[in-house]
């Protein structure tokens, strides 16, 4: 699949989409690539573990490996392709609910970005 195929796919997912769901979407997509990028040029910097378990009482148990820093990437990408196909499936009449999963998406996307730019910027 060469990358004019795969951006004639998404011309024309724009086309039949819900803009605001669409561009929500995109935006999610996005934040989830910078965090991913930014993570791993971070990455080398870390230290062995990282305070990754905030609900945890203070102390080692909070502290995870330096690894598991990327379940943050992995659960915001989950969590927008699982947006995304129950957005896909929804009947067109339920267009505020599509609207209301993309907006949410993006809000939580934007909450895990958040916490791992915090949780590297304690070390660099």
């Amino acid at each position: 699949m060469s990358f004019l195929s795969i951006f004639q796919k998404f011309l024309k997912f724009y086309e039949i989409s819900d803009k605001i769901v669409f561009y929500a979407i995109s935006t999610s997509l996005i934040l989830v690539l910078f965090q991913g990028i930014f993570i791993a040029i971070q990455f080398s910097k870390l230290p062995l573990s990282v305070p990754l378990f905030f609900s945890i009482p203070w102390g080692d148990a909070q502290l995870a490996a330096t690894s598991q820093i990327l379940v943050l990437p992995a659960l915001s990408l989950l969590f927008t392709l699982t947006n995304i196909i129950f957005a896909w499936y929804l009947h067109d009449s339920q267009k505020n609910l599509k609207r209301m999963l993309a907006v949410t998406n993006i809000v939580i996307v934007f909450m895990f970005l958040i916490t791992a730019v915090g949780i590297i910027s304690i070390f660099t």
